[in-house]
């Protein structure tokens, strides 16, 4: 669990380790500006792959204060996502709802574009080092409606699946 005290940091990359996500994980992890949050048994995993790797914490703690201890979070999903559309994952919806700016890899802009998403240009980085300047953006009023409506879409297709 974080303590209290944690301080609120930059960038936040929570998670389990994924091997389609390697890549991803030596661009970004060593960087300064992120912390790695992850269970224990993870942080080998990672450190094999960066060994620079030295902002880690324990996984973030649902129960109390979660994603507020940062600033934003990166978002990056596996290679063969980029081709193939499987929706935006839950730490978008997640990082909304703390507040917290969900910053995506470019790699993953062709799944912006079929999301629905509106506006998250701003919110597109290409390297560990486009991560500070993006630290004092808004989230987009409409980025909670569009959760909300995702959020009732889903409910009404389980609905649907449960009636039938």
């Amino acid at each position: 669990k974080i303590s209290s005290f944690f301080p609120p940091k930059g960038c936040v990359y929570y998670g389990s380790f994924r091997k389609d996500r390697i890549d991803y994980f030596k661009k970004y992890l060593s960087h300064a500006s992120m912390t790695l949050s992850t269970h224990s048994k993870n942080v080998d995993k990672f450190k094999n792959i960066n060994p620079d790797i030295s902002n880690v914490v324990p996984r973030i703690s649902w129960s109390g204060k979660g994603l507020s201890f940062f600033k934003s979070s990166l978002y990056i999903e596996d290679v063969t996502t980029h081709d193939n559309y499987n929706h935006l994952a839950n730490r978008v919806y997640e990082a909304l709802n703390y507040d917290i700016i969900p910053l995506f890899d470019v790699s993953c802009s062709n799944t912006l574009k079929l999301s629905g998403l509106t506006n998250y240009e701003d919110f597109v980085i290409e390297s560990p080092d486009d991560i500070k300047d993006k630290q004092t953006l808004k989230v987009a009023p409409e980025w909670h409606d569009y959760a909300m409506n995702s959020r009732e879409k889903c409910l009404q297709e389980f609905k649907n699946i449960i009636q039938a």
